[in-house]
């Protein structure tokens, strides 16, 4: 899983994109914040990040900080932290049958620390996470809508195919919701652990009954949205 990162990071200061290339998926979307940007979010795939390697990669002085923290990971996929010169990137990794690549990144300066968070600000970050689960259990396409941004990248890796990536939208995920939304039991499991947060974005791993998601939240005019979902079987 480390190495995917640090080339990643690595490559983006070498002005590498064979590097970076080696360290992310073909189907890598990374978001940064920015309330200037369509739908409140600034969008990159592998095409326009290498793109802006050449004006934007490097380094800011001699010194090179890479710090990796690896969250959590259950089979096939994982959710971790990198913190270098200038940014924290929150990334999902998924393990192909060649390696561990990055799929998921949501990313903003480092230096944008999350104040003390009341319990007010806590309400307000897990209610899309409610809505997302809760709505889901409920069938209320309405509910579940509410927790998600726009621009949603929701992924998992096939069971029968580890190469293939299973995608959803918001839109198509909306329209699974009546089929294959319910609980599965009256027994509701709705567990949230918040493995870091910075002032606009977040990161958590969510367990319900018959999932594990880890999930990247973007704050965009006060308000947080499910940006980055990858998820997985219990």
């Amino acid at each position: 899983m480390e190495k995917a990162i640090h080339d990643y990071v690595e490559g983006w200061y070498d002005k590498d994109s064979a590097r970076i290339t080696q360290g992310v998926h073909p189907l890598l979307v990374k978001r940064h914040p920015d309330t200037e940007a369509p739908n409140g979010i600034i969008s990159k795939n592998i095409s326009s990040l290498l793109e802006a390697l050449p004006i934007y990669g490097g380094a800011e002085g001699k010194e090179r900080r890479l710090d990796i923290d690896i969250f959590d990971s259950i089979g096939n996929i994982a959710t971790a932290r990198a913190v270098s010169n200038e940014y924290v990137d929150y990334i999902h990794l998924v393990n192909t049958k060649d390696s561990w690549k990055i799929i998921n990144v949501l990313w903003d300066f480092h230096e944008k620390a999350l104040e003390k968070r009341t319990d007010t600000m806590k309400i307000d970050m897990e209610k899309p996470l409610r809505d997302y689960v809760e709505g889901w259990y409920d069938k209320d396409i309405d509910r579940v809508k509410r927790g998600l941004h726009p621009d949603l990248a929701k992924r998992s890796i096939n069971p029968e195919n580890p190469d293939i990536i299973d995608e959803f939208t918001r839109s198509s995920l909306l329209d699974v919701v009546p089929q294959y939304g319910g609980s599965n039991g009256d027994h509701r499991v709705l567990e949230i652990e918040w493995l870091d947060t910075q002032k606009n974005i977040a990161s958590a791993k969510v367990i319900s009954n018959n999932f594990l998601d880890y999930v990247h939240l973007c704050r965009i005019n006060d308000r947080w949205q499910i940006v980055n979902v990858l998820w997985a079987f219990l």
